[in-house]
């Protein structure tokens, strides 16, 4: 595996979600957090810094608890989000 392979921290605690909540694709993590697969391969190798909001779609489409997005949002300086931000729009998110 090449550098370029390497996860950044959160894209290593975004797998670990994705790894234990679902197995979903990352393919079909940025298709359901609504991202162009590119911007989710850069926010998971560290060459694009995520905003709160893109943050929180991954976070929707992984169907993160508050735990487990606290463990992606510790990696930031951003607001940690309530189970309320946590559910909202999740159910327009497509299903694998």
């Amino acid at each position: 595996m090449g550098q370029s392979d390497t996860l950044s921290p959160i894209g290593e605690q975004i797998d670990t979600v994705r790894l234990r909540r679902n197995k979903l694709t990352l393919y079909r993590v940025a298709k359901n957090a609504k991202m162009d697969y590119s911007q989710f391969y850069r926010i998971m190798r560290g060459k694009s810094r995520p905003t709160r909001e893109s943050l929180l779609r991954i976070c929707r489409a992984l169907g993160c608890d508050e735990q487990e997005a606290a463990e992606i949002f510790k990696l930031t300086d951003y607001r940690m989000p309530t189970q309320e931000e946590l559910d909202e729009e999740y159910s327009a998110v497509a299903v694998a």
